[in-house]
């Protein structure tokens, strides 16, 4: 059985020989966020162009075969998603090998933590009074509302219809990790990259479920 989660930092290894390793897996982070995005947007205007700038610096620093292997990596990834779903898998990577961002006091919640977390603090009784919304103004990797779809999904009840999240992070990183796993479980979120603490709002990305809209 391929071991998905040692390929993806085998991979990062094979791409950092010129460069940075967590610049290696930012830049990953970044592009695979953004052509989920831009995806859905009908419309071709500013904030699509913008986005697509930010794709276009990234991928420029790498070769074409280097671009292959970004998305050999998207791809361990989503299969890493297929294993077990509900688990914060770049998180798991990004601390296990570049330990967070120390500057910005960063440390991400262990899986197991927001397991039991979530157990104690989510009690769906039904669909008849709307949809759950979960806020997380410091989402990091999106753990906790990963934990806690998750904890939906035990319970018998469908997150991908009856949850709403709202995600933040002050970190563009995290706001990319966080958006790229909700949206791989396809949860309804909106993940925004923002200052919690100062109101300070830089950017709104919707995923793919929340684009469809109610279901």
């Amino acid at each position: 059985m391929i071991d998905h989660k040692k390929e993806i930092l085998k991979i990062i290894g094979s791409l950092s020989y010129s460069k940075q390793p967590e610049g290696v897996f930012r830049d990953w982070c970044c592009m695979f966020a953004v052509s989920m995005q831009n995806s859905c947007r009908i419309l071709h205007d500013e904030r699509w162009r913008r986005a697509e700038r930010k794709y276009t610096d990234c991928a420029k620093k790498y070769s074409r075969d280097e671009m292959s292997m970004m998305s050999d990596m998207c791809a361990h990834l989503v299969d890493l998603f297929e294993r077990d779903m509900f688990r914060d898998h770049l998180g798991s990577i990004y601390m296990e090998t570049f330990g967070g961002n120390r500057n910005m006091g960063q440390c991400f919640t262990p899986g197991n933590l927001c397991d039991a977390m979530a157990k104690v603090s989510v009690r769906v009784q039904g669909d008849d009074f709307g949809p759950v919304r979960i806020s997380d103004p410091a989402c990091g990797g999106g753990a906790t509302l990963i934990a806690a779809c998750g904890e939906m999904h035990a319970q018998g009840f469908d997150y991908q219809r009856m949850c709403e999240i709202d995600a933040s992070d002050l970190d563009e990183l995290c706001v990319n990790m966080c958006y790229v796993q909700l949206s791989l479980i396809g949860a309804r979120a909106y993940v925004r990259h923002m200052d919690s603490l100062s109101g300070m709002h830089f950017e709104t990305y919707e995923t793919p479920m929340m684009c469809i809209g109610p279901l």
